[in-house]
């Protein structure tokens, strides 16, 4: 058989012998022992492992005969297992396909997740295109089951069940039996040897060397034809939010912090494109095909993972994915004390720099490996409060507040929780939620000097300062800090937009259009008010046609009232520079229902434009549209 053409094993597990009450560390414990058997086996029957889930493994061999004589083996071992009725027990599927001939080489694994979907039973399942040869070979004795075959490009492929004996045919299969009692010898005396083999092989799972495997998904890969966007010029990669397994409402945040943090490292790298949080999050709690994924976020590259944290110990997984290729460049699994979850996100992250052979710039050297705090109980405190803060209204403002604070108190060298603290009173004073505005932003300034005395090169603090010096009218220093944010964190949508809202309101408007569609494609599913500045930005450019396009997507989102009133009247103002004078008109009545009594003094307090002049030449068309001062 050609090398170059394996045969692919794929062994799903389910934990049957744990009850339905049990924790999630019981189920994860069985299916833990299973998996070390599994992985010794296929390792005697001359396999490589090439994959591995929560719930499954896949192999490769270069002989069919062992594929299937390790299927027997592991099949062997969990019946003996389940007979004893102990704790650790499961249900076992495995699925075989021989890549020998014919056009089944070209999608062995779709193929293993075909049989998983048409045939879900526990058993064991071959599929190849000659089944009955390949039974010839073997000095198993063994019972099949001829089952329907499965339609491929180029034909079909033959699929048998292998029935150890006990088990039996379902109904409507053809029984060709063979010798049932060889086959029974041979399971007891693998089953011993087994016991050997887990001893020899029960460390090594946690650090398996995974090789190039097949398409994750079973789907084809990834189209550059079918791209939402057109690929960047540079590696490019979407990581996904980490799975929390196990995890309730309290303990989610560790996902999300990881995968944030990740984000964060990999974006203040230059010579990468990286997809910005907002997006990737939207298929947090999602079964997803990450060719699907590559192709609506414009992207090669996909990291996915997962989290699990017990007691004092925490269990990683991760896996970088070329879904142009629909190959795995990296995967590896990682069991730890919970303390040293730090490391591990520096782990994954130098694994996929080298894995997409980046070097790092001096300067990136030092941010992306930057340890913002050595407190695990500080960084919780951020990551509870990041769920509140990504509400963006005033209640979550306050509610973050509170577990900043709290992450300040216990690192007071937090330069992460300093800025994001002094973030939330900036929308104090920016958005009216405090009392006093003044006030609130000279505590924001305050911070952010205190942050930017810890952490002087850090991204997120020349953001904030940015936004400070937007708000004093301070138009030159809130460009400079704008742009001295991105400079560090060249894929941060966020900051990327904040730079293109000052740059609109300090009249640069051409590049803050430029920036702000740089802003969206690093984020595609981005904020809404990226779209809302956008609109405005378009209409101060006297591009109102462009302008008449944004606000209505905007609007199509479902805004606040107070948001909504605020883009009805942008729609009149561009409405009426294209003459259209009655459907003005009509837009200053939709915003005056969106804000019974709205006046032109609530559009005109949130004006930041350096130049005041269109501003009030604007006013000054609304009171003709009947908006009353």
């Amino acid at each position: 058989m050609d090398a170059n053409v394996p045969t692919i094993l794929s062994v799903e597990l389910t934990a049957s012998g744990t009850p339905e009450q049990a924790d999630e560390r019981a189920r994860n414990r069985v299916l833990d022992a299973g998996f070390e058997l599994i992985g010794g086996k296929i390792v005697d029957c001359n396999g490589e492992l090439v994959k591995s889930t929560a719930t499954s493994l896949t192999a490769k061999f270069g002989d069919v005969a062992d594929a299937v004589e390790c299927a027997l083996a592991i099949w062997s071992e969990t019946e003996i297992r389940t007979a004893q009725a102990g704790e650790d027990h499961w249900d076992t599927w495995i699925g075989i396909c021989d890549g020998s001939a014919g056009p089944v080489a070209n999608n062995l694994t779709g193929i293993v997740n075909e049989l998983k979907s048409r045939f879900p039973s526990s058993g064991i399942y071959l599929a190849a295109p000659d089944t009955d040869a390949i039974l010839r070979r073997l000095t198993t004795g063994i019972e099949t089951s001829v089952l329907q075959d499965i339609d491929i490009a180029g034909g079909s492929i033959a699929v048998h069940r292998i029935n150890p004996v006990g088990k039996g045919a379902a109904p409507g299969e053809v029984v060709n039996a063979q010798s049932a009692t060889a086959w029974r010898q041979l399971t007891w005396a693998v089953g011993a040897l087994l016991v050997i083999a887990v001893i020899a092989f029960g460390t090594w799972m946690w650090r398996w060397e995974p090789q190039i495997a097949p398409p994750p998904s079973g789907s084809e890969p990834a189209s550059v034809d079918s791209m939402a966007f057109p690929l960047p010029d540079k590696p490019s990669i979407a990581v996904l939010p980490f799975d929390h397994l196990g995890a309730d409402g309290d303990e989610r945040h560790f996902g999300d912090g990881l995968t944030e943090d990740l984000i964060t490292s990999l974006s203040q790298i230059s010579a990468l494109f990286v997809v910005a949080r907002n997006s990737t999050f939207v298929y947090r709690g999602k079964s997803v095909n990450i060719p699907q994924v590559a192709e609506e976020l414009g992207v090669r590259y996909v990291l996915e993972g997962s989290i699990q944290v017990s007691d004092d110990q925490v269990r990683i997984t991760a896996q970088l994915i070329d879904a142009l290729s629909g190959t795995h460049l990296w995967a590896e699994k990682y069991d730890r004390e919970l303390t040293g979850l730090f490391e591990l996100q520096d782990a994954i992250t130098n694994e996929i720099v080298s894995a997409l052979r980046i070097n790092l710039t001096q300067g990136e050297e030092v941010r992306v490996h930057r340890k913002h705090t050595s407190s695990l109980e500080a960084w919780n405190q951020v990551g509870r409060g990041m769920e509140y803060f990504y509400q963006g209204d005033k209640a979550g403002n306050l509610a973050a507040r509170r577990y900043f604070e709290k992450a300040v108190e216990i690192d007071e060298n937090y330069a992460v929780a300093m800025t994001l603290l002094g973030w939330t009173h900036w929308f104090d004073a920016f958005r009216g939620y405090g009392e006093d505005a003044a006030r609130s932003l000279a505590t924001t300034a305050e911070l952010a000097q205190k942050a930017m005395a810890i952490e002087a090169d850090f991204p997120d603090v020349h953001a904030l300062q940015g936004a400070i010096h937007l708000l004093k009218g301070e138009y030159d220093m809130a460009i400079a800090s704008g742009r001295r944010a991105v400079e560090y964190n060249p894929n941060h949508a966020t900051n990327t937009a904040l730079l293109a809202m000052i740059l609109h309101n300090s009249g640069e408007l051409d590049e803050a259009i430029t920036t702000f569609k740089r802003a969206m494609r690093l984020s595609p599913y981005y904020p809404d008010w990226f779209l809302e500045e956008l609109g405005f930005t378009y209409l101060d450019a006297g591009r109102h046609a462009e302008a008449i396009v944004a606000l209505e997507e905007f609007i199509k989102r479902g805004p606040s009232s107070e948001h909504l009133a605020h883009a009805r009247i942008a729609l009149a103002l561009s409405r009426h520079a294209q003459g259209n004078f009655a459907e003005a008109q009509a837009e200053i009545d939709k915003a005056k229902e969106a804000i019974p009594g709205l006046t032109i003094a609530f559009f005109s307090k949130h004006a930041l434009n350096r130049d005041q002049s269109d501003p009030e030449r604007a006013l000054d068309i609304l009171r003709a549209l009947g908006l009353p001062d």
